[in-house]
C-alpha cells in the first residue's frame, strides 16, 4: 500500500513530480505523508513547528548577534542560504558545509585560515543563538534525526537525487535504509 512507502528526494521539484504523478495513479494526499525532501521528512519525523526553523530568522540572528549575512530575507525552502558577500556569509556557507561533510566543529577550512578566531566566534554565536530561542536549522534536523534514529514506519523507501546528497545525509539514509525491509537509491551519474 502507498501509505508504507516513503519517498525522499534532495529537493522539492523532483518530489512534486514524483507525488503527481502517485496521485495520478489514485493515490490520496494521506497516502503520500512519507513523500518529503530530507529536510522536511526529519522535520515532520520530529515532530517540529515551522516557528522553531533557525534558517527562516536569519535577520534576527544578524540583528542580536551583530553579524551581517545578506539576503537573509530569502524565502525559497528549497535552497539553502547561498549569499557570498560578506566575510559572515563565508562563515555561515563554511559551518554549514562542514556539518554537513562530518567535520569537527574545531576544523577550520584552509580558506579561513586567516579568519580563524571571527571564523570560531560566528560559530558559537549561531550555536548560542539556536540555543537560546530553541531554534533548529536544517542541517540541525538531520543531524537530530540520526541523533534520536527517527526512521519513517515503512515497508519501502527510495531515495531519489542520490548524487546531491552530503555525507551527513547519506549517513542518515543509510541508518534508514538498514532499518527499512526494502531501500531503493537512484541518482544520476551524469551530475556527479
Amino acid at each position: 500500500p502507498a501509505e508504507k512507502i516513503a519517498y525522499c528526494s534532495f529537493a522539492s521539484k523532483a518530489l512534486a513530480g514524483t507525488r503527481e504523478r502517485m496521485k495520478e495513479k489514485g493515490a490520496s494526499e494521506d497516502d503520500l505523508r512519507y513523500f518529503r525532501t530530507i529536510h522536511s521528512m526529519n522535520f515532520h519525523l520530529l515532530g517540529l513547528s515551522r516557528s522553531r526553523v533557525a534558517d527562516k530568522k536569519l535577520a534576527e540572528f544578524c540583528k542580536e548577534k551583530k553579524f551581517s549575512l545578506s539576503d537573509v530575507e530569502k524565502k525559497d525552502d528549497d535552497i539553502p542560504y547561498a549569499a557570498d558577500k560578506t566575510l559572515d556569509d563565508r562563515f555561515y556557507k563554511q559551518m554549514q558545509e562542514d556539518r554537513a561533510n562530518l567535520r569537527s566543529m574545531n576544523f577550520i577550512h584552509p580558506k579561513l585560515r586567516g579568519y580563524a578566531a571571527q571564523y570560531m566566534r560566528f560559530k558559537k554565536n549561531y550555536f548560542d543563538w539556536m540555543k537560546e530561542h530553541d531554534y533548529i536549522d536544517f542541517t540541525g534536523m538531520i543531524e537530530q534525526g540520526i541523533e534520536q534514529g527517527v526512521l519513517p514506519p515503512v515497508d519501502l523507501i527510495c531515495i531519489d537525487e542520490w548524487q546531491d546528497l552530503n555525507l551527513l545525509q547519506i549517513k542518515q539514509i543509510n541508518m534508514w535504509a538498514a532499518n527499512i525491509k526494502t531501500s531503493y537509491h537512484a541518482g544520476d551519474d551524469d551530475q556527479c
